[in-house]
């Protein structure tokens, strides 16, 4: 109807007009069609667009491509790692980014890089392994000598940080250890050992904590340290404290309310006695302010907990305890004060670690025909017969799911389990970590 009323209007117009005036009025004929035609068709305004009935207006962006990054000890065929006294070579290490081999390094005295499990490690796009001489420790960079310096040390962390490494190394004999930063000491204890866990603050310094033995007419006790880059401070602990199992850190405060917490930035998981029953004790868990080094009023209590072991450096504070039953010992995975996993000892927990608000974690089968469980808050599901789970890190947990590396227990590939889905790896050998990281380019 409106065009009609439009042409309408049209054809009074005056009809004896000169050739310009007759090009101008034809372009103004055809600016009013097309915008009657626009409206007629829906577009409100420039660039909007009315979606189609039972169409959504918003396309969410696609996930960046991602890819495993798989390390380990790839053997010589023939080699049976199950019974290494009897077989001939050396492994290698290697590193695979999906289907492709990125990197080899030789194992072997000569080339200064060991084969046990826990002296490689991936990081920051990088396999960085130690090694110990008779008077040195060598830490290399895809098989490269980094830096080295004087003293057997064990490396227990190494860490990336803004194009820095930094190490804890602990003496070989257990007393004595150092931290550093591209091999330069930032801290140095002559004497004691690190205690458990070690991790990097938020402001990019390695911290730790470490015990010191003392003898006392009741034996030998031990005082407790904790250390931040260069500072330490000692950690005062009540005198009805039976035995200490680990210390975690808080992370700085976020908010006034929080900071006015008693948290105070330490918390300790210990035994202490009953002050109800002379002779029994309990599990607690105190609040220590890193400054002082002072206790704070007891943030949590366990029971039936005999003793146990702190598996994170940083709050939550979660832990592996032996849990006490009426004919039995059981063990059992808490984060905080809350109970996780609990099972019968014939399993290792293997890889536990926080993801999101619940926990996972692998339980390693004792048995050479046992299974492993997998373990994510409280629901478990079983691994494949006839591999197993080797090290803590061949368990990746990221928000796209749960992958965990695997050994084949009869001198086969390796695998990664999936979702219930298993991946054949290229090699045969041992699977010491998998990570999952944005897809590199294909000439990297």
């Amino acid at each position: 109807m409106f065009l009609c009323h439009f042409f309408a209007v049209v054809g009074f117009l005056p009809r004896r007009l000169n050739f310009m005036k007759g090009v101008r009025m034809r372009k103004l004929v055809f600016l009013l069609l097309a915008a009657v035609a626009l409206t007629c068709c829906g577009l409100k305004e420039l660039g909007e667009i009315v979606p189609e009935p039972g169409i959504p207006d918003y396309i969410d962006p696609p996930l960046p491509k991602t890819e495993l990054v798989v390390t380990g000890l790839e053997y010589p065929e023939g080699y049976d790692w199950n019974h290494p006294e009897t077989a001939n070579g050396t492994p290698d290490i290697v590193m695979y980014r999906g289907d492709r081999l990125v990197l080899r390094i030789p194992t072997g005295e000569e080339h200064a890089v060991s084969e046990d499990l826990d002296m490689h490690r991936y990081v920051g796009g990088h396999v960085y392994t130690d090694y110990s001489t008779d008077t040195h420790t060598i830490v290399s960079r895809d098989g490269a000598e980094l830096f080295r310096y004087a003293g057997r040390e064990r490396i227990v962390l190494l860490a990336e940080r803004d194009g820095r490494v930094l190490t804890l190394g602990e003496a070989r004999d257990g007393r004595g250890f150092s931290s550093r930063v591209d091999g330069v000491p930032v801290f140095i204890g002559f004497d004691g050992s690190v205690f458990q866990n070690a991790g990097v603050s938020p402001e990019g310094e390695i911290r730790f904590f470490y015990r010191l033995p003392v003898n006392s007419t009741s034996g030998i006790t031990y005082l407790y340290y904790a250390v931040t880059g260069p500072d330490c401070v000692m950690i005062e602990l009540p005198a009805d404290i039976v035995e200490v199992y680990g210390f975690v850190f808080r992370e700085a405060p976020s908010s006034a309310e929080e900071s006015s917490d008693a948290g105070g930035g330490i918390k300790v998981l210990c035994l202490r006695s009953n002050p109800d029953f002379p002779d029994a004790t309990q599990m607690e868990i105190f609040d220590v302010d890193a400054g002082t080094g002072r206790t704070v009023p007891t943030s949590g209590f366990l029971s039936s907990i005999k003793n146990g072991t702190v598996l994170s450096d940083a709050a939550p504070l979660l832990s592996v305890l032996s849990v006490s039953a009426m004919f039995s010992s059981r063990t059992a995975v808490y984060s905080g004060t809350r109970c996780w996993q609990e099972w019968s000892r014939s399993d290792i927990p293997t890889g536990f670690r926080h993801l999101g608000d619940s926990v996972a974690g692998v339980r390693k089968s004792l048995y050479s025909g046992g299974v492993d469980i997998l373990c994510n808050g409280s629901v478990c599901d079983t691994l494949p017969r006839g591999y197993t789970t080797m090290t803590d890190a061949a368990l990746c947990c990221t928000d796209r799911g749960i992958k965990v590396g695997m050994t084949s227990t009869s001198g086969g590939r390796a695998i990664v389990w999936r979702s219930g889905k298993v991946d054949s790896l290229a090699f045969r050998g041992i699977v010491t970590s998998v990570m999952e990281e944005l897809e590199a380019p294909a000439d990297e």
